[in-house]
Formats: structure tokens, C-alpha cells, sequence
């Protein structure tokens, strides 16, 4: 199986554009996997909505491709549900946690959760680890599929099952894991801050599942930051493929049909050197 991995464009066409080229580029692809905030950052349902009714059903069918995704914290619900609604012909899908089987009945799982950060709007937000506490900032929100808000209470992630125990839905037998967020590690998860802002839980989830691979986004700046895409926790190969509006960030990878990682290689970083 060979396949694209990409994360963040957040609605940029040239991104967009330079994706369809790697595609182009790069051979017979079977899937592209997509990690995750596909759209730019809005105050508003009808941006996304219209981004999908004017550009990104025409990628989809331009590509024609197996596109298989996970929504990203800055996706409002209401725009992954039409997608989710979009016919057969785009060839699109979400990746639910409890998995899906791609080349040879391997499992593919998805993640989208990420641990609370500073927007107001907090669809795809909740607590790390179960004996986490959490505060929302004031006038925090949440949206439904017609995009109506709802302001949440202070209460509300504590009462909510924290990404530790929402993981408990991840396929037991998944070979790949996309989550938008990336695992708190060395590498692969520090922001401009200079903290390291990945999941506990989704670390400690790639260590009792032992995937062969784990694909993630979300902190753009870490792999320019660390000057490391990937790192290995246990022995899954960890990728934080990262993100720049200015070049597309993406993975082209090999797998064969025991799921077992056969090359991997950055579209600005070059080949990894690391054991496969």
C-alpha cells in the first residue's frame, strides 16, 4: 500500500493545489490520508460550508483518490457532517476510532480530539487524562451540525470523559493511527512556547497498541522546531508531518501487506533515516 499523508492546510488552495501535484507526482497512490484541520480558521459555519461547495469538491474529484480523514479542532462539525453527506464519487471518508479495514484487512483507526487549548470554540476539545481538571476560558463554546452555539459551563470538560478514556473506542487490532493531536514525546510535540503540548493519552495508547505506525499534526512548528518529523515510541514510528501555508507538508509512504513500514519520505524534509 502507498500512501499521502497530510495534515493542517487550513483552506489554502496552494496547498491544496500542491497536493494534487505530489499525487500526481508521485505514482500509483492509494490513499491519501488527511489529519485533520482541512479548513482555515472562522468565526463562522457558512466560510467552511462554502469552501466545500466551491473548492474542495472539485480537488476530491480531481485527485481521484481513496481520501480517508479525521476532522481537526479548528473543523466545525456542521462542515465534517457534509462532508460526511458528500455522494460516493468524491471517494472521501472519516476514519472513525473503532476502525476501518484498508489494503490486505489491515486496520486503519482515527482520533480527532485534541487536550484543551486557547479558542473559544471547543467541538473537538476534551481533558487528556481522566484525573485531569479543566477550566474553560470565558465564553467558551460549543457548535451542532447547523452550526448554533452552545456556552459551556465551567464544569463542563470535567464532566465530559477525558481523551484517556475515550480512546478505550480505538480498534485493538489497528496498524495505523491518525490522531490530529501527536503524543507527548521528544520530538514531535513542542510549540513556539517551548512546551510540550501532546497527549499523555494518546502516548500511553500507541504504547498498549503497539500500531506499526502513528500519523499525527496540529502543533505545526515542532518538526521545524526540533528538526525531527518522527520518532519511534515503543516500536510504532511516530510522524508529525507539521504544517507551512508557504510549501505543503506531506508524507509519501510504503507499507506492505503485514503493515510493516517499508519507506517513508517528507515532501520538505527528505527521507527518514530511522529504522524501519
Amino acid at each position: 500500500m502507498k500512501f499521502i499523508f497530510t495534515s493542517d492546510l487550513h483552506g489554502n488552495t496552494s496547498l491544496y493545489r500542491e497536493l494534487k501535484m505530489l499525487i500526481d507526482n508521485s505514482g500509483d497512490i492509494d490513499y491519501l490520508f488527511l489529519g485533520g484541520d482541512l479548513f482555515a480558521h472562522t468565526q463562522e459555519l457558512e466560510d467552511q460550508i462554502n469552501f466545500i461547495d466551491s473548492y474542495l469538491k472539485d480537488f476530491l474529484k480531481e485527485i481521484c483518490i481513496k481520501t480517508l480523514f479525521i476532522p481537526g479542532n479548528i473543523d466545525w462539525p456542521g462542515a465534517i457532517h457534509l462532508i460526511n453527506k458528500l455522494p460516493n464519487e468524491y471517494g472521501i471518508r472519516e476514519i472513525q476510532p473503532n476502525g476501518m479495514p484498508v489494503e490486505n484487512n489491515m486496520i486503519l483507526a482515527g482520533y480527532p480530539f485534541v487536550p484543551p487549548g486557547p479558542l473559544h470554540r471547543k467541538d473537538f476539545e476534551l481533558r487528556d487524562m481522566k484525573t485531569d481538571k479543566h477550566t474553560p476560558i470565558t465564553n467558551s463554546y460549543i457548535t451542532d451540525k447547523t452550526g448554533d452555539k452552545t456556552y459551556i459551563q465551567p464544569e463542563y470538560f470535567n464532566k465530559k470523559p477525558s481523551i484517556e478514556e475515550d480512546l478505550q473506542h480505538i480498534h485493538p487490532q489497528c496498524k495505523i493511527l491518525i490522531t490530529h493531536t501527536p503524543p507527548l514525546c521528544e520530538y514531535l510535540d513542542l510549540c513556539y512556547a517551548n512546551k510540550h503540548i501532546g497527549s499523555r493519552a494518546i502516548r500511553n495508547k500507541i504504547l498498549e497498541l503497539k500500531p506499526n505506525l502513528s500519523l499525527h499534526g496540529h502543533v505545526h512548528e515542532s518538526p521545524y522546531l526540533t528538526g525531527k518529523w518522527y520518532e519511534k515510541i515503543g516500536n510504532t514510528i511516530c510522524i508529525n508531518v507539521g504544517s507551512d501555508q508557504k510549501q505543503l507538508h506531506a508524507v509519501i509512504g510504503k507499507i506492505n501487506k503485514e503493515g510493516n513500514i517499508l519507506a517513508l519520505t517528507h515532501s520538505v524534509y527528505g527521507n527518514s533515516p530511522i529504522d524501519i
